[in-house]
């Protein structure tokens, strides 16, 4: 008494054909498309994400490059006139005369 053997031993009820049928091979395999296609490039997988950065980028670049150059002659001017024992002049002093 197993379930198996009640189940090994009834008869077969329904008729079963293994023949090859008409719908089993699809249009698709018949006209030889492929199921899986090619990759389209070598490394095709998940990439970076879009970003707008890189304009951003070169116009935050020029500006630094911008501002370095202003700091630059501004350091070299400071640098001068430390080295020439100099001070520094302003224009304005020039132009009017001191009344004392």
């Amino acid at each position: 008494g197993s379930p198996a053997d009640r189940i090994l031993s009834a008869e077969i009820t329904t008729d079963i054909s293994f023949a090859l049928h008409d719908d089993a091979e699809p249009e698709s395999r018949r006209i030889k498309l492929v199921r899986f296609q090619m990759n389209p490039e070598k490394f095709w997988g998940p990439k970076a994400r879009h970003t707008e950065a890189p304009k951003a980028k070169q116009d935050s670049t020029k500006r630094k490059q911008q501002n370095q150059s202003t700091q630059a002659i501004a350091a070299a001017d400071d640098a001068l006139t430390v080295a020439e024992g100099v001070e520094a002049v302003d224009l304005d002093a020039k132009k009017k005369p001191k009344t004392e």
